[in-house]
C-alpha cells in the first residue's frame, strides 16, 4: 500500500477515534451535570450530542427531558431514537416511557390513546427481547394499575408477573408484592417487598417500600426505607432523586414534625425537580400551611 494512503487512513482512523472519545467525554459530562442537578447544562450538552444520532445521547436526552417535565421534547427525542434504532428494545422502552410522560400533558380525551401508545412501545420491546426486564415490568405496572377502560387487566398483570419471576427473582418479589398489596394481603406484600429490596437495592424498590409504609401510616419505617434510596438511579423507571424528599416530607408531617417536613420540601425543591415533582412538593407545602392554620 502506498505510504501516503497509509498515512491518510491512519489520520482518518485517529480523527474518528478522537471524535468518538470527545463524544463519550461530552456524554459523561452531561450525565455528571444532571446528577449534580445542573439540568440546563445537561440538556445543552445532550442536545448537541443527539444531533449525531448517537444512541446513548438520544436515550439520555429523552430521559432528562422527561424528568424535567418537558414531555413533548422527550417524545421527539424518543421518536428519533426509535427511527434510528428500530430493532433496539431499549429504544422502544424509552418511547413507551415518553408516551407515559405525555399523559400528564394531554386532556382526558387523549389519555387512553397515550396509554395505548405507551403499551405498544413496551410490547415492541419484549417482542424484540422476550426477557427485557424494563419492557416486562412496564407492562406489568400498566396492566396492574390502569383502569379497565384504559387497558388495565389483572389477568395480564399476573402473566407478566410470572414472566418476571422466571427471569429475575428481585422483580418477581417486587411484582407479586404489588399484586398482594392490591388484594390487601399486606403481611405477604411487606415480606416480598423486603425480599425485593434485598435482591434489587434500587431507588425504585426503596421508594416503593417507603410508600407502602406511608400508606400504612408507619412513618418511622418509611423514613428508614427511604434512607437507603441510592442517589444514582439504576433504571429508567426509577424515581428521580428529589422524589425521596416527598417521602421524607410526608413521613415527618405524619409524625407531627412540621419543621422537618418543611425542611424536606425545601431540600427537594433545591434539587430542581421536574414539573410534576415540583407540583407535588407545592401541594404538600400547601397542605402543611392549611394544617397549621387549623
Amino acid at each position: 500500500m502506498n505510504s501516503k494512503v497509509q498515512i491518510a487512513i491512519l489520520f482518518l482512523w485517529l480523527a474518528g477515534l478522537a471524535a468518538a472519545t470527545e463524544a463519550a467525554s461530552s456524554l459523561d459530562q452531561a450525565i455528571a451535570a444532571y446528577e449534580k442537578r445542573d439540568v440546563e447544562n445537561a440538556l445543552e450538552l445532550l442536545e448537541v450530542l443527539a444531533k449525531t444520532d448517537e444512541k446513548q445521547a438520544l436515550m439520555n436526552l429523552a430521559k432528562v427531558e422527561m424528568r424535567s417535565g418537558k414531555a413533548k421534547n422527550a417524545l421527539r427525542a424518543a421518536e428519533r431514537l426509535v427511527e434510528v434504532y428500530p430493532d433496539d428494545p431499549d429504544a422502544h422502552l424509552t418511547l413507551g416511557m415518553a408516551y407515559l410522560t405525555m399523559m400528564g400533558e394531554v386532556n382526558v380525551l387523549r389519555l387512553i390513546s397515550m396509554a395505548k401508545q405507551a403499551r405498544a412501545g413496551w410490547e415492541k420491546a419484549i417482542a424484540l427481547d422476550p426477557n427485557h426486564i424494563g419492557g416486562l415490568y412496564s407492562l406489568f405496572s400498566y396492566y396492574a394499575n390502569a383502569p379497565k377502560v384504559g387497558g388495565g387487566d389483572i389477568e395480564q398483570a399476573h402473566l407478566m408477573q410470572a414472566r418476571l419471576a422466571a427471569i429475575d427473582a428481585g422483580y418477581g418479589y417486587l411484582s407479586i408484592a404489588l399484586l398482594q398489596a392490591k388484594d390487601e394481603n399486606f403481611d405477604l406484600a411487606e415480606a416480598n417487598l423486603l425480599k425485593a429490596a434485598s435482591a434489587l437495592d434500587t431507588a425504585g424498590v426503596y421508594f416503593t417500600l417507603a410508600q407502602f409504609y406511608l400508606d400504612r401510616e408507619r412513618f418511622e419505617d418509611a423514613l428508614d426505607a427511604i434512607a437507603k434510596f441510592p442517589l444514582k438511579p439504576s433504571n429508567f423507571w426509577d424515581p428521580d432523586p428529589p422524589a425521596r424528599y416527598l417521602v421524607i416530607a410526608n413521613a415527618q408531617a405524619g409524625l407531627g414534625n412540621i419543621v422537618a417536613a418543611r425542611a424536606a420540601i425545601d431540600a427537594g425543591l433545591a434539587e430542581k425537580p421536574g414539573k410534576r415533582l415540583h407540583e407535588f412538593f407545592e401541594n404538600i407545602r400547601k397542605d402543611l400551611r392549611i394544617h397549621h392554620q387549623q
